[in-house]
């Protein structure tokens, strides 16, 4: 069963400065790896696993009709009825912007069709997608904050800067050159990886912050760590080396290690 992704673009676009040509699609595969790896290593396998367990429940999108009702096209049986609430995830096109959002199911059509309160004669349907009946109130609630969503939008930017210039092709790993534009070098490089990887530890030091003052909440966070670590600040959340060590490394091909 497919994933969905905790942000989307918009949340890209609230943090960085990234060119718009940049397409979700293309950022989908680091956003999953910052969940799946990152943030789970902050919560703990028992925290992520019982946040992310509802999106078992999840069913892809086959097509998506935009109406002044939209109409949504499951490929399984999706089992919903009037009035329950969903969220999307993974939209490409215009209709991203519905993406990570709850809607009400306002009638259903057939096993595999449905239709939500939601206007959207003016947008593009692509491809991909699923529905889904979304969070628990607590997890809602964190995903909802900045600090969470930051540390996930650089987290995944910083996965997505290590290797978006190189390709896998029949004859192997390429670096793809643009004709009008020049790679910075390997020392640039490395200083603006570094300078994201500190805005990525210093959300992530927030995320664990506020999970530490909410440890009544989120039990299974709090029982994987030691309780002195719950009593004492600050914490260590990452051990970087100095930029002179670092400028040694080729960073194109260090950050795919």
């Amino acid at each position: 069963m497919l994933q969905p992704l905790l942000i989307n673009r918009s949340d890209f676009d609230n943090y960085l400065r990234i060119s718009s040509n940049t397409k979700l699609e293309k950022l989908n595969v680091y956003i999953f790896q910052s969940q799946d790896i990152e943030l789970r290593a902050v919560l703990g396998d028992e925290e992520y696993e019982e946040m992310m367990k509802l999106f078992s429940l999840s069913y892809e999108i086959e097509a998506i009709t935009v109406e002044a009702t939209t109409q949504i096209e499951t490929k399984q049986p999706h089992g919903y009825n009037v009035g329950d609430f969903v969220e999307l995830s993974g939209l490409t096109g215009t209709v991203e912007t519905l993406n990570n959002k709850r809607y009400r199911i306002a009638d259903i059509i057939d096993t595999t069709n449905f239709t939500i309160d939601e206007e959207t004669t003016s947008l593009v349907y692509a491809e991909s997608g699923l529905v889904y009946r979304g969070l628990e109130a607590r997890y809602e609630e964190l995903c909802s904050k900045p600090f969470f969503r930051a540390f996930l939008v650089f987290a995944s930017y910083v996965r997505y800067l290590g290797s978006n210039a190189l390709h896998d092709t029949n004859s192997g790993t390429v670096e793809k050159i643009l004709e009008q534009s020049q790679r910075p070098s390997n020392m640039k490089m490395g200083a603006y990886i570094n300078a994201n990887e500190q805005n990525r530890d210093e959300y992530k030091e927030r995320l664990v912050h506020y999970l530490i003052e909410n440890k009544q909440t989120y039990k299974f966070f709090a029982d994987s760590i030691q309780e002195n670590d719950l009593d004492h600040q600050p914490r260590i959340i990452a051990v970087r080396p100095k930029p002179e060590y670092r400028r040694q490394f080729d960073f194109n091909i260090s950050r795919r290690r």
